[in-house]
């Protein structure tokens, strides 16, 4: 017996969510013997599926180093901000876009040869690396947030799925450049499946509510855009609702 998994992942979270179902902690859903599906709720209440894992390489979507990028003049309220202020700024908009993996330095002693450090979420760890002399740029690596069959609910963390470059530009102003490695929040895609609306209809507000929040808390203005492949689709705060052509 064939069985739709988005069928299945529908009818099991309109009674086990976040809101419903309290007293379960895991459901696995059996058909012809077989398991075709596991959720479990983890310790904050959000149910997520375990199995099958789900994975980027099992949608739509394409990975390559910078397909899009936006590049934003920050303009801090209340004035002029460092650049470890700044990194701190953007960090804490993050929000439903993904969190930050790992972080580089550049310092005008070593350059730019320091390694990535892998970011183990404390924040004395981030402050101390935040802290070092002579700090000119930072580049930190971002998991991002997938969000699959039913959107918010259903979430997988894609590892390296983006970089931003925070640093000081040739008249002082502080910039910081966005460079997606994914293109999952984009309405098309460049693998066999070209249409790539569904995980758009998801994963596309998550960018853009990221940089409406950093206009807000950060004065961000988009400055100019790298749209590569994705001509067309791409507008200051992330992509159009167009559909593939």
């Amino acid at each position: 017996m064939n069985v739709d998994p988005s069928t299945v992942e529908r009818q099991l979270r309109s009674n086990f969510n976040d809101k419903r179902g309290s007293g379960l902690n895991r459901v696995t859903v059996v058909s012809g013997g077989q398991v075709v599906g596991e959720w479990e709720r983890d310790s904050g209440g959000t149910v997520r599926r375990i199995f099958p894992k789900p994975e980027y390489a099992m949608s739509t979507g394409r990975r390559g180093s910078g397909l899009v990028s936006w590049s934003l003049k920050l303009s801090p309220p209340g004035g002029t901000v460092s650049v470890a202020g700044a990194v701190r700024l953007v960090l804490s908009q993050l929000g439903g876009f993904g969190e930050a993996r790992s972080l580089r330095l550049v310092t005008a002693e070593d350059g730019d040869c320091a390694p990535p450090l892998e970011l183990t979420g404390e924040v004395e760890q981030l402050e101390r690396l935040l802290a070092t002399p002579g700090l000119e740029e930072v580049w930190l690596g971002l998991d991002l947030y997938l969000y699959l069959w039913t959107g918010l609910s259903d979430t997988d963390l894609v590892p390296d799925g983006a970089s931003l470059w925070v640093e000081t530009g040739p008249e002082g102003e502080l910039l910081c450049t966005l460079f997606l490695h994914v293109d999952f929040h984009s309405p098309r895609t460049w693998v066999d499946d070209r249409d790539n609306r569904t995980l758009h209809r998801w994963n596309g507000p998550q960018l853009e509510a990221f940089i409406k929040r950093l206009e807000r808390s950060c004065g961000a203005q988009v400055e100019s855009m790298d749209a590569g492949d994705y001509a067309g689709l791409v507008h200051p705060r992330g992509f159009h609702a167009a559909p593939p052509s």
